[in-house]
């Protein structure tokens, strides 16, 4: 196996070029120094350029988050009642493959309607080795569904349901656990 993942290396190590603009070695070394120092200079231009790119996108992205992040506050801020769910997930395992369930950290969450979010478990004893799960908070229902969306769970209740707390066991493939979900009490829905 060793010896497959060397070979496989070689082989792409081979194609690869070490000088600058991807110059095959045989046309570097019948260039001139003067067009040797052209092209280093293009590449670094080429380089910078690239760089100027990564720092502008994720500028972008962290200005598309900060707004996301505001458009969520002023949702919860203005929120009324039946629009803020909050969710705990606990008593966790995750499968780590071959039926092998370990504990996992409890996580809570708050929910605005109509939001679906990600949860993250984290092992309790390895907490590098973590699964994704995402959770939706919609109408009168919250799923629960494995990081691909292929497994996913429904809990349905009724306003006066939820208001009291509605907790349901969760097992799919990858996690089991207990999810409780209630409206805070500050959005409760009116009595009726």
């Amino acid at each position: 196996m060793a010896l497959l993942r060397l070979f496989l290396l070689s082989v792409l190590l081979s194609g690869c070029s070490f000088y600058p603009l991807g110059i095959p070695k045989d046309q570097w070394l019948l260039m001139s120094p003067q067009q040797q120092h052209e092209a280093r200079m293009e590449q670094a231009r080429q380089d910078e350029a690239a760089r100027v790119r990564r720092e502008q996108y994720q500028q972008a992205q962290l200005a598309q988050q900060q707004q996301q992040e505001e458009q969520r506050a002023l949702r919860l801020r203005q929120a009324q009642a039946g629009d803020v769910m909050q969710c705990v997930l606990e008593d966790v395992q995750v499968n780590q493959g071959k039926n092998k369930w370990r504990n996992a950290n409890s996580v809570a969450i708050e929910l605005l309607q109509g939001e679906q979010r990600e949860l993250q478990l984290e092992r309790t004893d390895r907490r590098h080795q973590r699964q994704r799960l995402q959770i939706r908070f919609n109408q009168l229902s919250i799923e629960l569904c494995s990081g691909k969306g292929a497994d996913c769970r429904v809990l349905v209740a009724t306003g006066r349901e939820w208001q009291r707390g509605k907790r349901h066991a969760v097992n799919t493939a990858r996690m089991r656990g207990q999810l409780t979900c209630q409206y805070p009490p500050r959005f409760w829905h009116p009595s009726s």
